[in-house]
């Protein structure tokens, strides 16, 4: 049954690769080799099938990411290592990720019940790793919970970014730079200058 439900994710993500919006149930069927009424058993309508393609996506993130830091002990390597392992799964999966939101881009919104979980799951690897290099001593003054959100967020637009709107730069260098920006980040202490626009009432208000 999983094996099933697998492959016609698997042949609905290579029919909207190929025809976008105009993707139909029916392309899906034939795509995966089984009857439509074979998909429509697993997959009620299409925004359905829609959601459970991206919450698979997002477990195969939170995967990736536990599978990245097996055999690092320290948390700086673990962290370069899930930071890396991000950005090369979103490199890959960006375009595909975005004809999937343009298919219904109220989506996210309706189903954020559904998919939140999947993202505190990442957001927990993060974490997790955060929290070591504090206790290390290697990762100074800060959050780990708010900060492997950050990080998520940092992450995972860079790719997207590099990917969809900048292919024109490399995607090593901007990895590279994220890189930079992370460790330098987490070490260094609060920038004189935020804390003047604290005392000061400037922040963004929200």
């Amino acid at each position: 049954m999983e094996d099933k439900r697998s492959s016609i994710i698997a042949a609905a993500a290579e029919v909207i690769d190929k025809w976008g919006s105009q993707f139909t149930m029916d392309m899906v069927a034939q795509q995966a080799g089984v009857a439509k009424g074979t998909v429509y058993l697993y997959f009620a309508s299409k925004q359905d099938l829609l959601l459970s393609m991206i919450m698979e996506g997002l477990q195969e993130l939170e995967q990736g990411l536990k599978d990245a830091v097996v055999g690092c002990k320290d948390a700086g390597g673990k962290l370069a290592a899930i930071v890396t392992a991000h950005y090369q799964m979103v490199i890959s999966k960006a375009p595909l990720f975005i004809k999937l939101v343009s298919q219904d881009p109220m989506l996210f919104r309706e189903a954020r019940p559904e998919i939140l979980p999947y993202l505190k799951g990442i957001e927990g690897v993060y974490a997790d790793v955060l929290k070591q290099g504090v206790q290390e001593g290697c990762f100074g003054g800060i959050n780990p919970e708010i900060t492997g959100i950050i990080l998520l967020t940092l992450v995972h637009n860079a790719a997207a970014s590099c990917s969809i709107f900048r292919p024109d730069l490399s995607a090593e260098a901007v990895l590279e730079q994220v890189h930079t920006l992370i460790f330098q980040g987490i070490n260094a202490a609060p920038q004189l200058a935020f804390k003047n626009l604290l005392q000061e009432g400037k922040t963004c208000k929200v």
